[in-house]
């Protein structure tokens, strides 16, 4: 009777949480256009540290030609039993040129991992195969942004936020991968800090493309420079620099070489919740998820898309799909440490520290899914697979 019990109690978990998440696909976009000015998170979502999260946000009126928008969001967590609130007004000229602008106070959860991930894919590794590859927060406070568009390719802007930080324990959520391995564990969420932060920052972005549908030989730049510090009224105080670049290069036909660096400083001693990561998805491919940590990091990704370039000379027409598969060679390289701080192991950069891996990988429906397969180049370990949805190439 108690086996009964237990599972109609799975099968009626099962159907709800299938139903979330067949919602979540239908009103999330698979490939939103990344922005400076960025209000809010995802409404649905599914976490080890949320379980479901059911949300909405609301608009609440429009002035001036709807120029200006005011905001409100809400939401829940069932597993982690905390409400998710948050109100704002946001500015937007609706031209090429001009100013934009943001002004927002929320109570919600928070990662710095979106560059590794987007909500979208996480929700769906956790609910279907108990992975969870973000680290979470909370955090509690007022975020403001002001961009000012040059051109269309050309953009500058500032941030300020003042935030309190608090640490949200991981929690048993259920997935749908425990109907075959019930062992299989979520991994903790890193522990973080728990004061204020308040900080500065000043960005340029550069981006040639016209949009991200329609790649030729496109070019990405953005630098920002941070400064958090006690004089504003917060608890932690360092000075960052982070870099980001993005080469698409059309070769031969459909084959596209994307090139990717990233460059970041994070000054003096700081905490967890502003600490670099390397190392599995997103970075290293060919290493654990986030095997390497530091305040300093430097990494490059190198990804050569064959496209249908090598599988159409192949006898495999009687394969489902076969005019969207195709085939992928990257490679990954970067280094971390901490810097100067006494209390950790460090030493200056040195070309052996750098970790190298190699790859290839199998796209599917023009890379809605593709399947990785990547060795480091140092002999440990044998060969990565990660299995990736929704990506943003």
């Amino acid at each position: 009777m108690k086996s009964q019990n237990r599972i109609f109690k799975h099968v009626t978990k099962l159907k709800l949480l299938l139903s979330c998440t067949i919602l979540l696909l239908l009103t999330d976009s698979l490939y939103s256009q990344p922005t400076s000015i960025l209000t809010s998170k995802k409404a649905i979502r599914y976490n080890r540290v949320e379980g479901l999260h059911l949300g909405t946000n609301i608009k609440l009126f429009e002035m001036n030609g709807g120029k200006i928008r005011t905001i409100a969001f809400g939401g829940y967590g069932f597993s982690s039993e905390e409400l998710t609130y948050g109100a704002g007004i946001n500015y937007n000229s609706k031209k090429a040129t001009g100013y934009s602008g943001s002004l927002n106070y929320s109570h919600d959860i928070s990662t710095n991992d979106e560059n590794v991930m987007g909500w979208l894919e996480n929700s769906t590794a956790a609910f279907f195969a108990k992975k969870d590859f973000l680290d979470y927060f909370l955090t509690t406070g007022a975020r403001a942004s002001i961009l000012y568009r040059i051109s269309r390719k050309h953009e500058i802007s500032t941030k300020f936020h003042s935030l309190e930080y608090k640490s949200i324990s991981k929690k048993d959520v259920w997935s749908i991968y425990e109907l075959i391995d019930s062992d299989r564990k979520y991994r903790d969420n890193l522990p973080i800090t728990e004061k204020r932060e308040t900080r500065v920052t000043i960005g340029y972005a550069f981006d040639s493309r016209i949009n991200q549908f329609m790649l030729t030989d496109n070019f990405i730049f953005n630098i920002s420079l941070e400064k958090a510090g006690r004089a504003f009224g917060g608890y932690f105080e360092y000075n960052g620099l982070n870099i980001n670049l993005k080469k698409y290069k059309r070769t031969f036909g459909s084959q596209m070489l994307i090139v990717r660096g990233f460059l970041g400083v994070r000054d003096r001693k700081v905490s967890e919740q502003f600490l670099y990561y390397l190392g599995g998805i997103g970075t290293l491919r060919g290493y654990g998820h986030k095997k390497f940590t530091g305040n300093r990091v430097g990494m490059v990704n190198v990804d050569y898309l064959f496209n249908r370039a090598i599988f159409k000379l192949l006898p495999l027409k009687f394969l489902p799909y076969y005019p969207t598969m195709g085939l992928i060679a990257f490679f990954d390289a970067g280094w971390t440490n901490h810097g100067s701080d006494p209390n950790l192991t460090s030493r200056s950069f040195e070309s052996s520290d750098v970790k190298i891996n190699i790859g290839v990988g199998y796209s599917l429906f023009r890379d809605m899914i593709r399947i990785n397969f990547a060795k480091r180049l140092d002999g440990g370990d044998g060969i990565k697979f990660t299995l990736r949805f929704f990506q943003r190439i």
